[in-house]
């Protein structure tokens, strides 16, 4: 049985902290919180949107793979795009296997 965030944790929303705005308008990165991979030149992180949106694992992973492709330094478009496929093959199977 597999259980989705709304199912897992109380939905919580609040208002975006104003550093981190402030962060990503001047451009400041780091590997941890703000990785240049996935915030330089754009307005919105993809953790964001995943949050957001209350994507599920695979949903998250496919997003995740998709905004970076290409971008991450060491890993190729091709490689990326690859991750994201593997996950939305995963997500299709568990999704037919729901419509059995």
């Amino acid at each position: 049985m597999t259980f989705g965030v709304a199912e897992c944790v109380e939905s919580v929303v609040e208002e975006p902290d104003p550093k981190l705005l402030k962060k990503y308008a001047v451009g400041v990165h780091d590997t941890i919180s703000n990785p240049a991979h996935y915030t330089a030149g754009r307005a919105i992180e993809p953790l964001d949107v995943i949050e957001d949106w209350g994507l599920t694992f695979h949903e998250a992973c496919i997003l995740k793979y998709l905004s970076r492709a290409g971008r991450k330094p060491g890993s190729s478009k091709l490689e990326d795009l690859r991750k994201a496929r593997f996950y939305l093959e995963r997500l299709i199977f568990n999704e037919e296997k729901l419509c059995r």
